[in-house]
C-alpha cells in the first residue's frame, strides 16, 4: 500500500524499459486475493501469474478457489489475456498452517501404484497414505476443468509450480495420468487449426 504500492509501479517501468528492447518477457508471481501491482502497470507486462495454490493448508488449490483467484484479479482491471492460472504439481496435508505438510504429484501417483497395484482414476484428488494420512492433490480431472475454465473465458494460459514435480513412468514418460500432457492438450490448439494473429485459447 502507499508508497510500496507506487514504488512496485517505477520498479516494473524500469524494468520495462531495459528488457522490451531485448524482446524479454516481463511477468510476476502475484498473490490471489491481494493486488499489489497498480492495474496501469501491467500494461508494461507480459502476464500476471496468479498463484492460485495454497489458499489452505490441506486441500490447498481447489478448482473453486482457482477459479476466484483469476476472477479477482479480472475485476481488479487486468486484461484477461495476460492473467495466467498458477496451477500446483503437488498437494498438501495438515490439520493447520503449522503443521502443513506438502508433497509431489509424480510422489503421489507412485504411492497409489504402490498401495493398490494400479494406477489412481483420473478423478482422483485425494489420496490416503500407508499410514492412513489424507492428502489433497489436483489430479487430472480437476486440471482439466481448470484448463477449461482458463481457455473457455479468455485468460492467458497457465502458470505451473513446477515442472519437475510432474509424475512419469519408469521409462520417464508422461503417460495419461501425467499433467503437463493435460494442460498442454486443454490450452494450445490443435496443429490443424489456422489462427490470426493475436488470437488466444
Amino acid at each position: 500500500t502507499g508508497t510500496n504500492y507506487a514504488n512496485y509501479a517505477l520498479l516494473i517501468d524500469a524494468l520495462y524499459r531495459q528488457t522490451a528492447p531485448h524482446g524479454l518477457k516481463l511477468t510476476a508471481a502475484t498473490n490471489p486475493w491481494t493486488q499489489e501491482i497498480p492495474v496501469a502497470a501491467t500494461n508494461q507486462m507480459d502476464w500476471v501469474n496468479v498463484m492460485c495454490y495454497d489458499f489452505h493448508y490441506a486441500n490447498n488449490s481447489t478448482y473453486e478457489a482457482a477459479i476466484d483467484g483469476l476472477i479477482q484479479w479480472s475485476d481488479y482491471g487486468v486484461e484477461k489475456h495476460k492473467l495466467l492460472m498458477g496451477t500446483p504439481f503437488y498437494g498438501r496435508s495438515g490439520t493447520s498452517w503449522s503443521d502443513t505438510q506438502s508433497k509431489t504429484y509424480g510422489a503421489f501417483v507412485n504411492e497409489y501404484l504402490a498401495l493398490h497395484g494400479t494406477l489412481p482414476p483420473a478423478t482422483t484428488d485425494v489420496f490416503v497414505d500407508a499410514n492412513g494420512k489424507t492428502w489433497y492433490v489436483n489430479g487430472v480431472w480437476t486440471i482439466q476443468r481448470k484448463m477449461a475454465f482458463v481457455r473457455d473465458n479468455g485468460y492467458g494460459g497457465a502458470m505451473i509450480w513446477e515442472l519437475g514435480q510432474d509424475y512419469w513412468n519408469g521409462s520417464n514418460q508422461y503417460t495419461a495420468q501425467s499433467l503437463l500432457p493435460v494442460i498442454n492438450s486443454m490450452l494450445r490448439p490443435p496443429a490443424w487449426l489456422v489462427t490470426s494473429p493475436g488470437a488466444t485459447y
